[in-house]
């Protein structure tokens, strides 16, 4: 493992068990097995060194979700790609998710615009497949950019469940949402 990432992971699992406010960068260095100046080798705050833990997180998360995207041929495959990719995603990265969700007013301005940008990136992406499977008439006509944020949106619920109200059940919400948007409520 290269420094800066052993950094990040000291970061992450510093920031999680102190949470940011109480976090120090002494704190982080002592986890990380590094010198306090050695964190400043590569970041030059503690709220930098939050900032990139967290995008480094949630570039691949959306790296995952835009291959799903990409690769899908069908709005069954699509639809069940996501499900089965939030709840892999979910349990690999829910302590750093965890971070995210404890210490949300501690997301820079900056981080928030680049979370942001790229889930604008991942809708315009969905929206664009929703397209193709309209045009293909696999899925009826529907307005493509409010059904590509209503499949983000179950997304971010299911993280909502399985993070802060720890619901152990989350899965089964994840095909039920599938089954009520493949087969409608009627």
């Amino acid at each position: 493992m290269k420094k800066c990432e052993i950094i990040l992971k000291a970061a992450n699992e510093v920031f999680l068990e102190s949470g940011y406010e109480k976090s120090t960068v002494k704190d982080i260095a002592m986890q990380a097995g590094v010198g306090k100046g050695t964190i400043y080798e590569y970041f030059s705050s503690k709220e930098e060194l939050f900032t990139q833990m967290m995008q480094s997180v949630a570039s691949y998360v959306f790296n995952d979700i835009k291959e799903i995207i990409f690769h899908a041929d069908s709005i069954e495959e699509l639809l069940e790609g996501f499900s089965k990719k939030c709840i892999l995603l979910i349990d690999e990265h829910a302590d750093k998710l965890q971070v995210l969700t404890q210490d949300l007013e501690h997301i820079s301005k900056d981080l928030q615009k680049w979370l942001m940008n790229e889930e604008i990136k991942l809708h315009v992406a969905l929206t664009s497949k929703l397209k193709q499977f309209i045009s293909s008439k696999q899925m009826k006509n529907v307005q493509p950019e409010s059904a590509a944020w209503t499949i983000l949106n179950m997304v971010r619920l299911a993280v909502h469940l399985k993070l802060i109200i720890n619901e152990k059940r989350t899965e089964d919400f994840l095909r039920e949402q599938i089954h009520i948007l493949l087969y409608g409520m009627k």
